[in-house]
């Protein structure tokens, strides 16, 4: 692999880079006034390996429990490690956004379609990282500071288990994002599949063959995840003339 060339890893400018409209509001720091010496701590701190990943607060959401980081340095350090890996990696993070335009403008498309609507229960909870954790951590193109991050991550949240990232914490949307790369590659190269859309746990086919097949197809995914069929649906379109 090609190492990845651009601003140097936890640099002030490369966190910078990773500030967020109301981080001022959110993590109680004032960015207007003390932008500099912020980003200049965070980044002494990120670079002698000094931001302690164990200092998080657990709590729950909508019935799931959920994880959350406080200090803003280490919010910082999990955005920069999560930026520069998707950029490395390839990996497509579409948002919420993209995907509702995308799925109205299949749905304007007059075409007779069955669309097939899936979603994965306890999606975060039961997704399978043995195999994106040791590609992550042994992975010698990123630098070994990020690594030993990557595994105190791992370590802090995982190390009891093969399956399930912390919901809350945008590293684990990553971790998610790589598990699931392979299962969405193959059921986008399905006869008849000609818009995928996913994000997260949900998913919608658009599809202009029978569903038999592409509904069984969905219900293989990795590991042990499975379906919550209570939310599961086909419907088929017959196609409009015009709007």
């Amino acid at each position: 692999m090609v190492r990845f060339v651009g601003r140097r890893l936890f640099s002030e400018r490369s966190f910078a880079g990773v500030i967020r409209a109301g981080d001022s509001h959110h993590f109680d720091v004032d960015l207007l006034h003390n932008r500099d010496a912020i980003l200049e701590s965070a980044s002494h701190k990120a670079r002698g390996g000094l931001i302690d990943l164990g200092k998080h607060q657990k709590s729950m959401m909508n019935g799931k429990p959920c994880v959350s980081y406080k200090d803003y340095e280490t919010n910082l350090l999990l955005r920069e490690i999560s930026k520069r890996l998707i950029r490395r990696l390839r990996v497509r993070v579409p948002g919420r956004e993209q995907i509702v335009r995308g799925v109205i403008e299949s749905l304007l498309d007059a075409t007779p379609m069955h669309i097939i609507r899936r979603d994965i229960s306890s999606f975060y909870e039961s997704i399978p990282i043995a195999e994106v954790r040791d590609e992550l951590i042994y992975d010698t193109a990123s630098s070994s500071l990020m690594r030993s991050y990557l595994k105190k991550f791992f370590d802090e949240h995982c190390s009891s288990t093969e399956s399930g990232v912390p919901r809350g914490v945008g590293l684990s949307a990553l971790v998610s994002e790589l598990v699931m790369r392979k299962f969405d590659q193959r059921i986008r190269s399905l006869p008849g599949v000609f818009k995928y859309y996913r994000f997260s746990d949900d998913i919608i086919v658009f599809s202009t063959d029978d569903p038999t097949t592409l509904a069984d197809e969905l219900s293989h995914l990795p590991g042990d995840m499975s379906l919550n069929l209570e939310k599961c649906f086909d419907i088929f379109l017959s196609g409009v003339a015009s709007f």
